[in-house]
């Protein structure tokens, strides 16, 4: 091997999951290939074309999460499966990429965690009837419940400017990077939730509380482009019904 040259060639996406270490000893990990490439001043050739999900979810996180960046490699006309699912699990066939199942069940505690069962439970009944209509699960689909603890983003922290002041930091991810802290909650983490909404084959069926996530600037953004490209519909649990 002595005088040739060897070349690391890095794929990945800077916009998605940063490395996640606790580990003091090993701080340096939590900076990804890309960001020190940048840092350095090297800037990564970046690809555009799409061939993860379906196309009008590419449309949606292109302008979401890219600037307009984005195009999708697949077809439109792809034999998408919920073209077969029945209307009440997925409405209006394969042109959705999306859809939201509304429910108002509250986290409780669980030990030193929090829990949601009561959402929970319509996950899997929601998967139930899926595999009852012959959905296979291997990396087709995307159910993706968004609870988080008993916070109400409206709300004012004790000092009146945060609104997640008041929230123990047993809900939040604690990241240590030379020497500072940095918190945030999942479900407003965009590099979180730009990957779950972004590695389904087929479509995402996303679970939660849609008046406490469109009080989350990221995700009210979501919302109103999904509605523009008109691929997404809310539904209300227990029995999937239209409310919207």
């Amino acid at each position: 091997m002595h005088g040739k040259k060897m070349q690391y060639v890095l794929f990945g996406d800077q916009k998605q999951l940063e490395p996640f270490n606790l580990i003091k000893t090993l701080a340096p990990i939590v900076i990804s290939p890309n960001k020190i490439l940048l840092n350095l001043r090297i800037v990564p050739s970046t690809l555009t074309n799409v061939y993860r999900c379906h196309p009008a979810a590419v449309d949606i996180l292109s302008i979401w999460a890219y600037s307009g960046g984005l195009t999708s490699g697949r077809s439109p006309d792809t034999d998408y499966i919920q073209s077969r699912l029945p209307f009440e699990l997925f409405p209006y066939g394969g042109s959705r990429a999306f859809h939201f199942i509304h429910n108002n069940h509250a986290s409780v505690k669980n030990a030193q965690s929090r829990s949601n069962p009561g959402e929970a439970q319509v996950v899997l009944r929601y998967l139930k009837e899926l595999l009852a209509c012959g959905v296979h699960p291997f990396s087709i689909i995307v159910l993706f419940s968004a609870c988080a603890t008993e916070i109400n983003p409206m709300e004012q922290g004790p000092t009146g400017t945060d609104p997640l002041e008041k929230v123990k930091d047993s809900s939040r991810i604690h990241v240590e990077t030379d020497g500072t802290e940095k918190k945030v909650l999942y479900i407003s983490d965009p590099s979180i939730v730009l990957v779950s909404l972004s590695r389904a084959l087929h479509f995402t069926t996303i679970f939660g509380n849609h008046h406490f996530l469109s009080a989350i600037p990221l995700w009210k953004r979501f919302f109103e482009l999904a509605k523009l490209f008109k691929v997404f519909f809310i539904f209300a649990s227990p029995h999937f019904s239209t409310v919207l």
